[in-house]
């Protein structure tokens, strides 16, 4: 870690700080969409694309848009 901190020119310190903080609600929030959509993804047997897994997933309660599934599937 050391070159690297060196070369991007952060501190140590700074790198375990980071590595060892909570996530972000963003990032909570992301995390969840990513196992949904995984999840719908599996149940469709891997046939449906995202216009298709953000209806599924509407119907499952969750609040989504076609881009967020399509960039949680790119993932």
């Amino acid at each position: 870690h050391t070159l690297t901190c060196a070369l991007l020119g952060v501190s140590e310190s700074w790198f375990y700080k980071w590595s060892s903080r909570t996530p972000t609600l963003s990032e909570q929030r992301r995390a969840e969409v990513d196992a949904a959509v995984a999840k719908a993804f599996k149940a469709a047997r891997g046939l449906h694309g995202s216009p298709r897994l953000v209806t599924d997933l509407r119907e499952a309660g969750w609040t989504v848009s076609e881009k967020t599934v399509a960039d949680s599937m790119r993932r």
